[in-house]
């Protein structure tokens, strides 16, 4: 066999190592770490783009729950601001009441004035009332009372039960003026 015989000289050979050294450092100093950093950066789009795609498919859901949030009725409570009606007014809560049951699906017994605690120069008026129906309608009863301005407290209630219904009983405060 032939042999190659290259005559090269030592002091090139040493300048051949070193620059073939400062390639490789160059290639494990700055390409291998900017691969990582390629690599992080292309999971970190991935991520993102599965992200775009879960929104474009959750976007049609959250327009429909965001509409029917707004069509939605507030639960809110009714709490108008308390203001005091004359005697003369007061005489027509017991109609009032009667039709707020009617419409929470009560059937109201009776509603008559407290006569043991008025008095003179009181500035409230207490009625005794008692209603008969479901439980689940006494709490609409109890919110349409609460949109009464001169309403001024429901001192008591009880709730008896019956063979076919219950009986609920309430004492109401109503905030009269001094005319």
């Amino acid at each position: 066999m032939n042999k190659l015989n290259l005559n090269i000289p030592e002091k090139s050979l040493w300048y051949l190592f070193v620059c073939a050294g400062i390639i490789v450092l160059i290639g494990l100093l700055a390409i291998f770490p900017m691969h990582k950093i390629n690599a992080h950066k292309l999971n970190e789009l991935n991520k993102l783009e599965n992200q775009v795609a879960a929104q474009k498919d959750l976007g049609p859901i959250y327009l429909t729950l965001t509409k029917s949030m707004e069509n939605k009725k507030e639960l809110t409570l009714p709490n108008p601001p308390s203001k005091a009606i004359s005697r003369e007014e007061a005489t027509k809560f017991p109609d009032i009441f009667k039709a707020t049951a009617e419409k929470s699906g009560l059937r109201m017994l009776s509603i008559t004035p407290d006569l043991t605690k008025i008095s003179a120069g009181q500035s409230s008026l207490v009625y005794n009332a008692v209603v008969r129906g479901d439980f689940v309608n006494f709490r609409e009863l109890l919110i349409g009372l609460g949109d009464i301005p001169y309403l001024e407290k429901i001192e008591e209630v009880s709730v008896k039960q019956l063979s076919d219904s219950m009986e609920l009983q309430a004492i109401v405060w109503l905030k009269v003026s001094g005319n």
